[in-house]
C-alpha cells in the first residue's frame, strides 16, 4: 500500500474508488469525502459514495477498488468506525490502498494504527500529496462534490471562510485539527446556493472579516447560518452589521460561566440595535461544572432575553473527553442520574432550553433548590411532565392529550419531600446509579416504584402508535 510518486503511473492504474462514512450520527455531510470526490473526478476516475460498509450482491461480489477513503468524525463513535475501517479492508484490490483521516483518526491516530493497521492521514487536507498523488492539487480547496451525498439538498452549502482559532480550550479538539488559525479562505460553494453552512470556529477573531463578508454577500444565499458559533467577547456594532448586511438570521453565542454575563450582555445588545432578534447560545455542562452553575447560567440567560424583549434560548452541550470512545463520562460534579434528567429535559425541545419565563419556570424550576429537585424526579415524569402534571396541563393548555393523564408528580413529590436526610442521602445514592431495584425500606421502596415507570407508545401524542382521545373544542 505504499504510495507511488508517478502521478502518471498511478493514473494509469486506479480507477476505481469508494469513499466510505461509518454509520454513525452526523450532523452534516461528510465534507472532506465531498472534496475527495471532487478531486478524484477531475483525474478521470469512477468515484461511488456508501454509508457504511455496501452490502454486496451476487452481481458485484467480486468487484474490487483501487481506493478506499474512510471518514472518521466523533471520537466517542469509535467501535463503529473500526470495525467499518477493517470490514473495509475486503474491498482493496491486492495493490490497492486505503487511506482514513477526519477528527477521530488524527486525535486517535495511534489507538486507529494499533487496532486497524492503517496509518491515519492527520488533519485537513491542506497540502498536496497527502494522498500520494503528486499534482500539486490542495484537495481542502475543492468544491465539495454534493452529488454523491443520497437526498442532500440542492440549494444548500456547508464551507468555512477560517480555519482553526486563535483560542486553545481545554475542552475544544480544533486546536488538534485545525492547529493554525487561517484568517481568510476563498468561500468554495456550488452556483445558485439559497442557504449557506459556515462551519467556521472562529470568525470574529479574523482581521479579514470585511472581506470575508463580502464574499459570503456575493455567493447570493438568502439565508446565512454561522453554525458554529461566534465570539461574544468580540462582538462590535462593525462586525454584527456585516453578519446582519449578509443574511444571518440567528446570533449563535456561547457562554462557559457565570462571571462572564456582563460582557455577553453588551454583546446581545449590540446584537439587538443591528437588527438581530434571535438568539442561540451554547452552554457546556458535565464538565468542571456544578448542576447549579448550569441551571444559573440558563437563568441569567432567560432573563436577559425578557429584559429586552427578544428570543433567547439555550443550547445545553454535554461535555466529552477529546479521547473518549464512548459517552458514558461523568463529571466529578455530576452522576448518571442527572446527566440522564438533563437529556430528559431537552427532550421536548429538541436540545433546547425556551427563554419564556414561564415556561422556564416550569420545566427548569424557579429556584436552584427546584432545579435540583426535578433532577432527582424520576425520568418518565421528567420528559412527560404534561402526563404527570395536573399543574401544568392547566397552564399549558394542548388538543394534544395524553392517554390516562394524572397528577403523579404531585404524589411523588410530597412523599419525597417528607422523608428524613438519611433517606434522602440513600434514595440519592440508589438512583444516582440508574438502579431501582427495593432494598427493603418500606418508604424508600415506595418511591423507587416511580422510577420504574415505562411510558408505552401509545400514551405518547406524537407517537405513531398514540391511543389517547383529543379534545378540539
Amino acid at each position: 500500500m505504499a504510495p507511488c510518486n508517478a502521478d502518471g503511473n498511478i493514473r494509469a492504474m486506479l480507477k476505481n474508488v469508494i469513499l466510505i462514512e461509518p454509520r454513525y450520527k452526523a450532523k452534516y455531510p461528510p465534507l472532506g469525502l465531498m472534496k475527495i470526490s471532487t478531486y478524484f473526478k477531475q483525474k478521470g476516475f469512477n468515484v461511488e459514495f456508501s454509508k457504511g460498509i455496501p452490502e454486496i450482491t451476487l452481481f458485484d461480489a467480486a468487484k474490487e477498488y483501487d481506493i478506499v477513503c474512510v471518514s472518521t468524525l466523533f471520537t466517542y463513535d469509535y467501535d463503529i468506525v473500526i470495525k467499518t475501517i477493517n470490514e473495509a479492508k475486503a474491498l482493496l484490490k491486492k495493490d490497492g490502498r486505503m487511506f482514513v483521516g477526519g477528527n477521530m483518526a488524527t486525535v486517535m491516530h495511534d489507538d486507529v494504527f494499533r487496532d486497524t493497521g492503517i496509518k491515519p492521514v492527520l488533519g485537513i487536507l491542506d497540502k498536496p500529496k497527502m494522498l500520494g498523488f503528486d499534482d500539486g492539487i490542495v484537495i481542502d480547496d475543492l468544491v465539495a462534490d454534493y452529488s454523491i451525498i443520497p437526498d442532500c439538498p440542492k440549494d444548500v452549502a456547508y464551507t468555512s471562510a477560517t480555519k482553526g482559532c486563535e483560542k486553545d480550550c481545554s475542552f475544544c479538539i480544533v486546536k488538534k485539527i485545525e492547529p493554525k488559525y487561517i484568517d481568510y479562505k476563498k468561500i468554495l460553494v456550488p452556483d445558485n446556493i439559497k442557504s449557506l453552512i459556515m462551519l467556521d470556529n472562529n470568525v470574529l477573531a479574523s482581521k479579514r472579516f470585511e472581506e470575508i463578508a463580502r464574499d459570503i454577500k456575493n455567493v447570493g444565499a438568502k439565508t446565512v447560518d454561522f453554525n458554529q458559533g461566534i465570539d461574544y467577547k468580540l462582538a462590535t456594532k462593525k462586525n454584527m452589521s456585516l453578519l446582519k448586511d449578509m443574511g444571518v438570521k440567528t446570533v449563535r453565542f456561547s457562554i462557559d460561566d457565570c462571571e462572564s454575563f456582563e460582557k455577553y450582555e453588551r454583546a446581545v445588545k449590540i446584537s439587538i440595535e443591528c437588527g438581530f432578534k434571535l438568539f442561540v447560545t451554547s452552554m457546556l455542562y458535565n464538565f468542571n461544572d456544578k448542576p447549579s452553575d448550569l441551571y444559573r447560567r440558563l437563568k441569567i440567560n432567560s432573563e436577559i432575553g425578557q429584559k429586552h424583549n427578544i428570543s433567547v434560548n439555550s443550547f445545553p452541550m454535554k461535555y466529552i473527553p477529546l479521547t473518549a470512545k464512548d459517552r458514558k463520562h461523568i463529571g466529578k460534579h455530576w452522576n448518571k442520574k442527572f446527566i440522564r434528567s438533563i437529556q430528559g429535559m431537552l427532550c421536548s425541545a429538541r436540545g433546547l432550553v425556551s427563554g419564556k419565563s414561564n415556561f422556564f419556570n416550569h420545566m427548569w424550576g424557579n429556584s436552584e433548590e427546584e432545579f435540583l429537585e426535578i433532577l432527582w424526579m424520576p425520568f418518565d415524569m421528567i420528559v412527560y411532565r404534561r402526563k404527570y402534571s395536573e399543574k401544568l396541563r392547566s397552564e399549558f393548555p394542548s388538543i394534544k392529550k395524553y392517554h390516562d393523564e394524572n397528577d403523579l408528580i404531585s404524589e411523588f413529590l410530597e412523599k419525597y419531600r417528607t422523608l428524613d436526610n438519611e433517606r434522602v442521602n440513600k434514595l440519592h445514592e440508589i438512583v444516582s446509579v440508574l438502579k431501582y431495584d427495593d432494598i427493603g425500606d418500606s418508604k424508600i421502596d415506595d418511591l423507587l416504584r416511580y422510577y420504574r415507570l415505562n411510558t408505552p407508545s401509545y400514551e405518547i401524542p406524537w407517537s405513531k402508535s398514540y391511543r389517547g382521545s383529543v379534545d378540539r373544542c
